[in-house]
């Protein structure tokens, strides 16, 4: 018989996965605009040994520590193609509503509102 940890850990995986998979093809359906083909050419480079951008004049919008590091581990990982344009994004997606939904459920203020309105008021297509 599983612990509630462990029950807890199973849940939490299973609903990383369905929902990076539900995000990932919602971002495969928006088409891929200058900002995303910057950072898969950035993760690309990233990913091939130049981990300070050494040539690249960015923009003073970088997403350099937010996103690019996820594209260069995969690039390092699996290689450059397409797909990193929308599953990393849906991982990253997932993953942040996950930990979102732990600590809601660890929090048990009620007169706290912000976490709930971070986590359901957050953009979308």
């Amino acid at each position: 018989m599983l612990n509630n940890k462990t029950k807890c850990l199973i849940l939490n995986l299973l609903a990383f996965i369905i929902l990076s998979v539900i995000y990932a093809y919602i971002a495969k359906i928006i088409p891929l605009n200058s900002d995303g083909a910057s950072i898969l050419l950035e993760g690309k480079d990233l990913g091939q040994g130049n981990f300070f951008l050494q040539d690249w004049h960015l923009s003073t919008e970088t997403y350099f520590f937010t996103d690019v590091i996820f594209y260069g581990i995969f690039t390092k990982i699996f290689g450059y193609h397409i797909w990193q344009w929308y599953v990393i994004p849906g991982i990253l997606y997932a993953a942040t509503r996950i930990i979102a939904a732990i600590n809601l459920i660890k929090v048990k203020a009620k007169s706290n509102i912000w976490l709930p309105f971070a986590v359901f008021a957050v953009p979308g297509y």
